[in-house]
C-alpha cells in the first residue's frame, strides 16, 4: 500500500489558511518595530506561499506570483529595517534568527510551487524563490559568522 504524505499545510482548506492569512497579515501590520514585524513575517511568509500554491492551482498564476512578489519584497525591505536598527545579530538575534527561519521553510516551499506554474511562467518564481535564497544566505552568514583567525604563535624564545 503506497502513502503519500503532504505537508499539513497543504491538506488544509482554503478557508482556514485565509483566516491565518487575515490574522497573520493584521499582526504584521500593526507592528512598528522591525523585530516584531520579523517575528510576524516569519510566521506569515509559509502560510502565503501555501496560499499562493493554491490560487495557482485555481488557476490564478499571475495573482499568485503577485502576492509571491509583494511579500518577497516586504521580506528584503524588513531585512533592511533590522539593519538599519544598529542590532548585532550575533548578540542580539531576535528578528534575524526568526526572519531566516521563515525564510529556509519559504524556500523549500517556493520549490514546490514552482513546479505548478505553467512553464513560461516559472521563471518569475524561481526569480523570488532565488531572491529569498539569497537573502537566507545573507541571515545565516550575519547570524553565524565564521570565527576569526587566531594569531599564529611566535617560535623561539624571549
Amino acid at each position: 500500500m503506497l502513502v503519500l504524505a503532504l505537508p499539513i499545510a497543504h491538506a488544509r482548506p482554503m478557508r482556514a489558511i485565509q483566516k491565518d492569512l487575515a490574522k497573520l497579515e493584521r499582526k504584521y501590520e500593526e507592528q512598528k518595530d522591525p523585530v516584531h514585524q520579523a517575528k510576524a513575517l516569519a510566521k506569515l511568509l509559509p502560510i502565503e506561499v501555501d496560499a499562493a500554491a493554491m490560487r495557482i492551482k485555481a488557476g490564478e498564476v499571475e495573482e499568485g506570483i503577485a502576492r509571491l512578489e509583494r511579500y518577497r519584497d516586504a521580506a528584503e525591505q524588513l531585512y533592511q529595517a533590522l539593519l538599519a536598527t544598529g542590532r548585532n545579530p550575533v548578540k542580539k538575534p531576535d528578528g534575524f534568527l526568526q526572519l531566516q527561519i521563515g525564510l529556509r521553510e519559504t524556500v523549500r516551499r517556493l520549490r514546490d510551487v514552482a513546479d505548478l506554474v505553467p512553464y513560461a511562467q516559472r521563471d518569475a518564481v524561481e526569480a523570488v524563490r532565488a531572491d529569498l535564497e539569497t537573502l537566507n544566505v545573507k541571515l545565516l552568514q550575519q547570524l553565524f559568522p565564521p570565527p576569526k583567525p587566531k594569531p599564529p604563535k611566535k617560535k623561539g624564545g624571549p
